[in-house]
């Protein structure tokens, strides 16, 4: 029977006229409707009802109003208003939100498949400037997802050389906090989507920035690839791999990804928040410096995935009657698995998530409807349903929270009659629609509780939820390691490796590592250590610099640089090494190396009052070689310097020749015997001799004979000397 919404056509606080009903979600209807005093277009976002009787869904709810209140961002929806209206259904508090007219990421996504490199880039830059604003002002979403993106117009695939000109805008702050609320050990609430769920968050600890980080990684990991990352039957077993699997690689997918698309996806969802992003500014610089790296015809690139047909939605929900929640099987720290209908397997994946179940909602009975405007952004586009399934957790207050199959892990209400939610079109109210699945989803939840039971420890204790944590077997010998592994249900391979601190033969340790709770089915990998490795000492003598030290380090050495005059080898070159070359040594030693810096320039030193032979060695030991001369000199002294070449304070270098001239003082000649000779020839003998000649007559000289001569003939004198002959 077709009913008319009482909202529509109604005029909140005498200033919104309610037009057209968008989406009804699991906590709220979105509404068009027109701001009468501004005549512009918004969404107007009202609480069900039966939530607004509960005050933890009218808190949050009004809390989202104020999170995003405090936002001024253009890549987020901006909030106009808030208030609460009195009607015949009681007080409903509502939000007033900018229009976005365009689809949500989430409905593109499906269309589309994939998006080129170049796009789901520019759509995570974007993400990350709203978060950015989120985290300053010490806000953080807990939500991040596609169905809570919404773009201003659809993404065009008909010019991918034309630059993207829509607007990504985060909506839906129903589950942010600030940061000293959000990381509050007594908050009783986990909550998320289990898809985009940070492992810290499944493992019971803080929501903080970090969280968005990683659920971002996961969505450009999903809008690149088509497809999540970690998949599973159940919501525990996703939200199991997003705590114990490694985040795939791209690459893996396609060969063509850079390896650096891989490295800032991995750096988003490291498993620890402390080596993540610390909030969104710094995640938005690696995201804008990875871009930067990439060639324009790389960013065209995509992925190929076959888009999904956007399946038709059912045109109503018929309310059910209310029915006890079936009996739960405890799970390890308190938790415990609620008897839901789990997705069969084979059954298609929406084209989003479905949010929270709503207070009250039998979860036995519960099938999701769910559209973009839901979550609170005001958008017109709709979703498919899905089965839920919910992992519940004992709070404080003794009710249970809640992990969905579609996502999103809420807190419980007080009982109710069931209603499932509903989602319309502004055009037309929907018709009943019966699910086609009971039968399957009742044999699943049979089969799962079967499992369970037997005191309900089987899949955590004896099935493929066992976990046994890896005992340590460091510093054991291999058989020993094993003999330990085999012990406590393990099976183990080994491997070798060098080890600078592990003595030859004993275990470095395991892989996993000791202490990881894993299945006994998982291999355990025992590495071994094959002591310190030696390597050989490559020959670098006669290298020029450069290319010695590159020879050392990719050799991995270190190389430790002196440098020494040589006469001998050319400046820049080796001289000499040590350890010398073929010598096996430690694989980290220090290899030095020393480099030529050519001959060393030296002055030619001043001899002062030095003697020729004390210059000789005054030279030689400052470095140059000597060429002595001697020479006879009337005017120096007999050992005295009498010249140097070059002259002193010259400019030469070591080894280089200094000639010296050394004084052997005047030249002696033996003097000629002339006596008895006639005057005339004693004088031309003497004379040819070199010296000059005195005569001394005696008796007048009558006869004209040398009698006597002085100095005596065979004697040593100087030339020019004067030697007297007495003639008679």
């Amino acid at each position: 029977m077709k009913t008319t919404d009482p909202l529509l056509g109604t005029l909140v606080d005498g200033r919104y006229r309610i037009d057209a009903l968008l989406a009804r979600g699991g906590m709220a209807s979105v509404y068009r409707g027109t701001d009468m005093r501004l005549q512009r277009a918004v969404a107007v976002k009202f609480i069900h009802p039966h939530l607004a009787q509960q005050p933890d869904f009218t808190e949050r709810f009004i809390r989202e109003a104020r999170a995003a209140a405090a936002l001024s961002n253009p890549h987020i929806v901006n909030v106009h208003d808030q208030g609460v209206l009195s009607s015949a259904q009681g007080e409903r508090a509502y939000i007033v939100m900018e229009l976005v007219e365009g689809p949500d990421l989430r409905s593109e996504l499906t269309t589309h498949g994939s998006f080129t490199l170049g796009v789901a880039l520019d759509i995570t830059r974007q993400v990350l400037i709203a978060l950015a604003a989120a985290h300053r002002k010490g806000i953080v979403h807990r939500d991040v997802k596609p169905e809570n993106i919404l773009l201003t117009e659809s993404i065009p695939t008909a010019h991918p050389l034309a630059p993207p000109t829509f607007v990504a805008k985060v909506g839906d702050f129903g589950l942010a906090r600030v940061v000293s609320d959000a990381t509050s050990s007594h908050s009783g609430q986990l909550l998320g989507t289990v898809a985009y769920i940070a492992p810290e968050i499944v493992k019971g600890g803080n929501s903080a920035a970090p969280a968005d980080i990683y659920a971002v990684g996961i969505m450009l990991y999903e809008l690149i690839a088509g497809r999540q990352p970690f998949t599973g039957e159940s919501p525990v077993a996703v939200a199991y791999a997003h705590v114990n699997e490694p985040m795939p690689r791209l690459s893996t997918l396609a060969d063509w990804i850079p390896a650096h698309i891989d490295s800032l996806i991995a750096a988003l969802t490291a498993k620890d928040p402390q080596q993540r992003p610390a909030d969104g500014g710094t995640a938005l610089a690696l995201v804008e410096q990875a871009t930067a790296a990439l060639p324009p015809s790389e960013l065209l690139r995509r992925i190929p995935v076959f888009p999904t047909r956007p399946r038709k939605v059912p045109t109503k929900v018929a309310e059910t009657a209310s029915a006890p929640i079936q009996p739960t099987a405890a799970l390890p720290g308190g938790a415990h698995l609620v008897g839901t209908p789990l997705s069969a397997p084979g059954v298609p994946t929406p084209s989003r998530n479905a949010t929270e179940i709503s207070p009250g909602v039998s979860a036995a009975q519960t099938q999701r409807y769910e559209a973009t405007s839901s979550s609170g952004t005001g958008a017109s586009s709709t979703s498919a349903p899905k089965t839920s399934e919910t992992l519940s957790t004992p709070n404080a207050s003794g009710g249970a929270e809640s992990l969905s199959s579609s996502g999103t892990i809420n807190a419980p209400s007080a009982p109710r009659t069931a209603t499932t939610l509903e989602t319309f079109t502004p055009s037309q109210q929907q018709r009943p629609r019966r699910s086609k699945k009971p039968f399957v989803l009742a044999a699943l939840i049979v089969a799962v509780l079967g499992a369970l039971g037997g005191g309900g420890y089987w899949w955590f204790t004896a099935g493929p939820g066992l976990r046994v944590p890896i005992p340590s077997v460091a510093g054991k010998t291999l058989q020993q390691a094993t003999a330990t592994l085999k012990a406590a249900g393990f099976t183990s391979t080994d491997a070798h490796e060098f080890s600078d601190s592990v003595k030859k033969d004993l275990v470095i340790g395991t892989n996993p590592e000791s202490g990881a709770k894993i299945h006994p089915s998982q291999p355990v990998t025992v590495i071994v250590s094959d002591g310190v490795e030696y390597l050989t000492v490559p020959n670098v003598v006669s290298m020029a610099s450069d290319e010695a030290q590159a020879t050392l380090t990719k050799a991995r050495f270190v190389p430790a640089v002196k440098e020494a005059w040589s006469q001998t080898v050319p400046k820049g070159v080796v001289i000499s090494q040590d350890p010398a070359a073929s010598k096996s040594v430690p694989h980290d030693s220090t290899i030095s190396i020393v480099i030529s810096k050519g001959k060393e320039p030296l002055t030619v030193p001043a001899f002062g009052e030095r003697s020729g032979a004390d210059y000789a060695k005054l030279l030689e030991s400052t470095g140059f070689t000597v060429q002595i001369t001697e020479q006879f000199s009337d005017s120096v002294a007999e050992g005295a310097l009498i010249s140097v070449n070059p002259r002193p304070g010259t400019q030469l270098f070591r080894g280089d020749a200094v000639a010296i001239v050394v004084s052997k003082g005047p030249e002696l000649v033996d003097v000629p015997n002339v006596v008895g000779k006639q005057q005339g020839d004693a004088t031309q003998i003497l004379e040819k001799a070199g010296f000059n000649v005195s005569v001394k007559e005696f008796l007048g000289g009558y006869f004209g004979t040398v009698r006597l001569q002085d100095p005596a003939a065979g004697a040593k004198a100087r030339k020019g000397s004067t030697i007297t002959i007495t003639v008679v």
